[in-house]
């Protein structure tokens, strides 16, 4: 049974949905298409609240999902404060406000690396591109996720990510977890697991 059939099917309080192989496709990034996008504001439209948790960015979810619920909202924008963003692997978190601004969500912490965690991430990621010859993989840091751009198949990219998490447990940090999206050849070590 697809998502838009379990929506249509069901009496919801709330929702909280993954973007990537939830609402869209898991490796093709592909915009939410119009028929869920109309689900989804029937939904917000009845005071249910929407929770999407993903490991994107906020401008990568706006361009897959956002604009196209916001264009089927029809500048209601009251619909979209029902709708609840956690992004960067829910280190962040943003909502909109009733004039239709993306808004930081109140009450939520954002999460940062301390200084001697996010250098024990790097540590990690510089043993794990000798260790597994990716020499050409780089890096982008974001304040609770760094994102690892090392390329190679799925298998590949979980088999460095179960590394990387070994690192970082044996350096005594537990809290940075190294995840694997699908639809990007990148691993996201960030302070929070999206799933939990």
């Amino acid at each position: 049974m697809d998502i838009q059939r379990i929506l249509e099917s069901r009496s919801i309080d709330a929702l909280v949905l993954d973007v990537r192989g939830t609402l869209i496709h898991p490796s093709l990034d592909e915009p939410l298409g119009a028929d869920l996008s109309k689900v989804l504001i029937s939904i917000l439209d009845s005071d249910t609240p929407i929770a999407l948790v993903t490991a994107a960015s906020l401008q990568t979810l706006e361009q897959l999902v956002i604009n196209q619920l916001s264009a089927m909202a029809r500048g209601n924008y009251r619909v979209m404060t029902n709708l609840i963003l956690y992004v960067d692997s829910a280190t962040a978190a943003y909502t909109f406000s009733e004039n239709g601004q993306i808004t930081p969500l109140r009450n939520y912490s954002i999460r940062i690396f301390e200084e001697d965690e996010l250098q024990a991430v790097l540590n990690s990621l510089t043993l794990a591109s000798s260790i597994f010859g990716i020499a050409s993989a780089t890096h982008k840091i974001k304040p609770g996720q760094v994102n690892f751009y090392c390329g190679g198949s799925l298998e590949e990219r979980m088999e460095i990510a179960s590394f990387i998490n070994l690192q970082l447990s044996k350096s005594g940090y537990l809290r940075p977890t190294a995840e694997v999206p699908t639809a990007k050849a990148t691993i996201d070590v960030a302070l929070s697991n999206k799933a939990k």
